[in-house]
């Protein structure tokens, strides 16, 4: 995944389902057993308390809106929303959703409670370059303790104590180094302590935090807006080559799409006063110069 994109931003997976007394829509798809994952920023608008006479909460309501006009310029300039943030987000979820597409499907595997420690019984495809075998114990978080990787079908797991539990979960990685998902965890008892061993570290790209990839600046051609208020048209002028040209309010609507050249008028006539942004999209979709104007 650090091959493909910048991902400068730190994760850090949770293992308490939600906060208390609150839901999300990932949960009905844990409840059928769908694997699933919800971000989360640590630094949301408001717990859903609804009963202070100082907070309001302004998440799925109303007043849930991408920012707010400050100065009475009717520009929004007072954002709720870090783009970069969204951005970001965006690109791991792209990529994790790319990475699940195309990588293996998860190896099955049996766990024998064996006289000289837990062994696991892996079974494989033959595109599988190699295993991962995560162990965690049952005095500890729903973080592994340690992460082995191994290229043998069989493989007693290192590092565990006599008369402990163990939870045991595996994946595969095949000859491009994606990795599967990891299965569903095998509970065993341990009857022997096993010799340390070196634990995986991770080197197909799974460690994001120590990337701190600058945030990446798109090179914008030029817009010009000129306004003919008596005749209700803005006519536009760019350097850019022919694409769409798309108008927004201040919700970030969409309200006009049409095709646009070097200058091109478009009438506004129907459109209530207000700000709006205008952005020029290239043929392959991407932003390639936006404007705003104001219409009275």
């Amino acid at each position: 995944m650090q091959s493909q994109v910048p991902v400068p931003m730190t994760i850090s997976i949770m293992a308490q389902e939600d906060r208390t007394g609150r839901g999300g829509d990932h949960i009905p798809f844990r409840v059928k057993g769908f694997r699933n994952l919800r971000f989360t920023s640590a630094n949301e608008h408001g717990d859903a308390s609804t009963d202070s006479s100082w907070y309001h909460d302004r998440q799925h309501t109303s007043d849930d809106i991408l920012g707010v006009d400050t100065d009475g310029d009717l520009i929004v300039d007072s954002f709720f929303v870090d783009f970069n943030y969204l951005q970001r987000n965006a690109v791991i979820n792209g990529m994790s959703a790319a990475l699940l597409a195309l990588g293996p499907e998860t190896p099955t595997f049996v766990v024998h409670d064996e006289p000289n420690g837990l062994r696991v019984s892996l079974n494989g495809a033959p595109s599988l370059a190699a295993y991962r075998i995560g162990v965690r114990s049952t005095n500890a978080n729903l973080d592994f303790d340690a992460v082995y990787r191994t290229t043998d079908t069989s493989y007693v797991i290192p590092g565990l104590l006599a008369g402990d539990i163990y939870y045991i979960s595996v994946a595969g990685i095949d000859s491009a180094g994606i990795m599967s998902p990891f299965s569903h965890e095998s509970l065993k008892g341990n009857d022997a302590d096993t010799p340390a061993a070196p634990t995986d570290q991770l080197p197909y790209g799974i460690a994001c935090a120590p990337i701190t990839v600058p945030e990446v600046v798109a090179t914008m051609g030029t817009l010009t807006i000129v306004p003919d208020p008596a005749s209700d048209i803005i006519t536009l002028v760019t350097d850019q080559p022919m694409g769409n040209v798309v108008l927004l309010d201040m919700m970030g609507r969409e309200v006009v799409r049409t095709r646009f050249v070097a200058s091109v008028p478009i009438t506004v006539a129907s459109l209530p006063a207000g700000s709006y942004s205008v952005v020029l999209l290239g043929t392959d979709n991407s932003v390639r110069a936006h404007a705003r104007f104001i219409k009275n």
